[in-house]
């Protein structure tokens, strides 16, 4: 790999800029042109306008140099765009300037060819747009729109971004704007940016992956969609026509058919530290459902190195294999997007049922373990869940078991070990041995351990989970009107029904006299009350203690005393601030409304309750039999 500051003017080279062939179309916009614009327009010489990466491709039959755009697409298509627009805009042409030779030099390569004793000047176009663009692209830099610009109404971004800049050009009130600009366009000496060259054997996705964390947007899936349909154009001998058909008909209808479609699948997710979209998400899914592709589980498999594994496991394809790997692909691509995005956005939009009556079990069970997943905000076991609905073999159960030992993994460990280690990959790679009942044997997660998490529940996002799961079930049970429910970490708040901080409106009459009624010196007066304190403070963090409330209602209710938290009271603003009876309407609650009183007894009666349902939601696994 070769690193350098560089000048614009890298692309008077001669030289030839390939788009990758399947690179989804240009995207920039009015805000990416307009900062464009302003920086190479700016007095300063020290303007950067990011990094470029290009991949050492060879030397073509032209002996021209070509480089892969590995990343940079964006960037070079615009530049170019603004050079023609300079060209058209300044009439540099029909001035003779000797900004148009430089200027036309970063568009075309020129070649002399002698025929019969002549000398005929060629020129090639230098960079080498997706199919997406190419038309649109040879139209801008011919001169198509030379005159009319102005009037030009067109879809394409690229149409679009000569019409902004020659309108800029046409408009600029200050001479010193466009030299400045010119200047920052032309000059050798301007270095705005970083052109990275990548050879032989330079890992393109560490570079990614370097680079993505600097804040360079590049996309782990263009990679990979660029490796297979490469290797594809290798298998068939080049035929454009025939790869072109064969990525319509399967990568091109799957994810990006339509603006839709393509919006869709680069929508973005937060995993960690690192924004995803929902296609590389689906990638790492796939690619963990066949360990030879990808094992998460071998010593030093990171998540940054799928895009070398792809690639490295169609090496050896041959034409079919690769055309089944890539229609396979697809067709789990389908189901993902069904599940994954389409149905875990309308759980999240609306909430689920414990048993929706219109939907088989599997159905109910798969809406379960999404809402489970989403709400702990894991994507461990993505691709087991996937492939097992995909397969479509004792759906229901399977689930079923994973979601028992799940919720109680994460009840056991308050939330925090949320990835669960290597336990999807596991479930894949060794069915036979790696089971959720394998992982119950192999923990300290029995009934016994959930009992003692529901009396210390520090967690606020699992009280959350498991008192949702139980209003589901009491609301199925009790045929409730509202059986599809709402809740997430955003929508609701737990509420404490004896404060984390009573001591102002829940006061204790402490003793202080003995059981023979003399008076208790001051020393024993304080060591009761702090006994007293402290046995209360542990009721606090009991799930009895604990229910659900909407938006701000907590905040409102805060410590105020358990008469008010029911009835409602008025602030020292007089506004009413309703109580549970008026704002809370979970049959988890109506307990809590019916009690005359909140103390020690009634949490615990409340917590056993509750205790004896998640037992009966998410029972132990007993057995080792393969799920």
């Amino acid at each position: 790999m070769n690193a350098t500051d560089s000048s614009i003017t890298f692309l008077d080279m001669q030289a030839v800029f390939k788009v990758p062939f399947f690179q989804r179309a240009y995207v920039w916009d009015e805000e990416n042109w307009k900062g464009l614009w302003e920086t190479l327009s700016s007095p300063s010489k020290n303007n950067f306008l990011g990094s470029i990466i290009l991949k050492y491709l060879g030397v073509n039959n032209d002996n021209k140099i070509e480089y892969l755009i590995i990343d940079g697409q964006q960037r070079i298509t615009t530049l170019s765009i603004l050079a023609q627009s300079l060209i058209d805009g300044l009439n540099l042409k029909q001035n003779y300037s000797d900004y148009y030779d430089h200027l036309h030099g970063y568009l075309f390569n020129r070649q002399s060819i002698f025929s019969k004793g002549d000398k005929v000047e060629n020129e090639k176009i230098k960079l080498i747009s997706s199919r997406n663009d190419k038309k649109d692209y040879q139209d801008v830099i011919s001169g198509a729109y030379l005159n009319n610009y102005r009037n030009i109404v067109s879809k394409s971004k690229i149409v679009n971004c000569y019409r902004y800049f020659r309108t800029r050009i046409d408009d600029a009130v200050e001479t010193d704007e466009i030299n400045n600009l010119v200047a920052n366009v032309t000059e050798d000496s301007r270095k705005t940016l970083v052109k990275i060259i990548l050879e032989g054997e330079d890992n393109e996705q560490s570079i990614f992956d370097t680079i993505n964390r600097a804040g360079v947007r590049l996309t782990a899936s263009d990679i990979v969609k660029n490796n297979l349909f490469d290797k594809l154009s290798e298998l068939l001998d080049r035929n454009i026509d025939e790869v072109e058909d064969f990525f319509d008909k399967t990568w091109g209808k799957t994810f990006e058919e339509t603006q839709e479609t393509i919006d869709i699948w680069l929508a973005k997710k937060s995993v960690g530290k690192i924004e995803r979209t929902n296609l590389e998400l689906f990638l790492q899914s796939f690619a963990f459902m066949k360990p030879d592709l990808f094992d998460p589980t071998q010593k030093g498999a990171k998540i940054d190195q799928i895009a070398e594994a792809y690639k490295n496991y169609c090496i050896n394809f041959n034409l079919n294999e690769l055309k089944d790997f890539i229609k396979n692909l697809c067709s789990y691509a389908d189901t993902y997007r069904s599940y994954f995005i389409e149905m875990k956005a309308d759980i999240m939009d609306h909430g689920v049922a414990f048993k929706e009556k219109n939907l088989t079990d599997d159905e109910n069970e798969i809406k379960h373990i999404l809402q489970i997943l989403s709400f702990i905000d894991t994507t461990t076991f993505d691709a087991y869940v996937l492939k097992t609905i995909f397969e479509n073999s004792d759906v229901s159960n399977k689930l079923k078991s994973l979601e028992n030992y799940i919720v109680r993994d994460y009840i056991y460990k308050q939330g925090a070990d949320k990835n669960f280690n290597n336990e999807g990959a596991q479930l894949i790679k060794d069915p036979i041995k790696y089971t959720p009942a394998y992982f119950f044997e192999s923990k300290n997660i029995d009934d016994r351990s959930l009992e003692n998490s529901l009396h210390n529940m520090r967690s606020n996002d699992v009280a959350k989970l498991l008192l949702y799961w139980v209003e589901l079930k009491r609301s199925y049970e009790n045929d409730s009107d509202q059986q599809i429910i709402l809740v997430t970490r955003k929508t609701h708040q737990l509420e404490h029904i004896m404060p984390q901080s009573p001591e102002k409106y829940w006061p204790i009459d402490y003793p202080t006299k003995d059981s023979d009624g003399n008076d208790l010196s001051e020393e024993l007066f304080k060591e009761n009350k702090q006994k007293i304190d402290e046995e209360r403070a542990k009721y606090i963090y009991y799930l009895g203690n604990m229910t659900l409330l909407n938006g701000k209602k907590n905040n409102e209710l805060s410590n105020a005393s358990f008469e008010n938290k029911k009835n409602g009271f008025r602030s020292k603003s007089n506004k009413f601030i309703s109580g549970y009876n008026d704002s809370s309407k979970f049959l988890i609650t109506s307990s809590v409304i019916n009690s005359d009183s909140w103390g020690e007894e009634q949490i615990i009666k409340r917590t056993e309750e509750l205790f004896h349902e998640i037992v009966s939601l998410w029972p132990v696994e007993t057995n080792s039999e393969n799920i």
